[in-house]
């Protein structure tokens, strides 16, 4: 499979970190997914390397938490949304390697063979 030539956004992944650490507390489920849902499209574009694949992982995501609750933090925190999507990418894609483009420098990317692990460990450290 190959990927486009998308690099990871730094601005993404910043946001992506920030979300994981947000403790706000919606109403509903559905409205912190309103909420978090343009981090959840770029991370799951960055892992999928293609946003109509992205959006298809986002929507199985979010009818999958709507129809069950996870374990662990509650979905109706930003934190423990993302949360939830880390585990539901894990889950679905266990410990397959896909090829995400990383940028290296401005107009550059290089390419990498990550699991969903690897992934999430990448994007906190950005």
């Amino acid at each position: 499979m190959n990927a486009p030539r998308h690099g990871i956004s730094t601005e993404i992944n910043l946001k992506w970190r920030e979300l994981r650490r947000d403790k706000g507390h919606f109403e509903t489920i559905a409205d912190c997914a309103i909420y978090c849902l343009p981090g959840l499209r770029a991370c799951a574009m960055l892992f999928n390397g293609n946003l109509d694949a992205g959006d298809d992982l986002v929507e199985a995501f979010l009818e999958d938490v709507l129809a069950w609750r996870p374990a662990g933090d509650d979905p109706r925190t930003p934190a423990g949304l993302t949360l939830a999507f880390e585990q539901f990418l894990r889950v679905q894609f266990a410990n397959q390697s896909r090829r995400i483009a990383l940028s290296i420098s401005p107009g550059q990317t290089a390419g990498a063979w990550m699991t969903a692990d690897e992934f999430f460990e990448a994007m906190a450290r950005l």
